[in-house]
């Protein structure tokens, strides 16, 4: 997606909601997407569920995805 450009209804519902958001170490108070195994940006491969980070990936310090209770 292009810089200005907005999602659609259609590219709403065609996306996976990112793991993260279920993710105890995910940064919701930040207007970045980070969490703490990525203090300067969670890779996008993680963000668009192409890695499982339910298993470790490079560079996460040896954190990974924890269920949110």
């Amino acid at each position: 997606m292009a810089e200005g450009e907005k999602f659609t209804d259609i590219d709403l519902l065609d996306m996976e909601a990112p793991i993260c958001n279920q993710c105890k170490h995910f940064n919701r108070a930040s207007v970045n997407i980070i969490c703490t195994a990525y203090p300067k940006g969670i890779p996008t491969q993680i963000i668009k569920n192409i890695v499982d980070h339910k298993k470790p990936f490079i560079n996460d310090n040896g954190i990974i995805f924890e269920k949110l209770t």
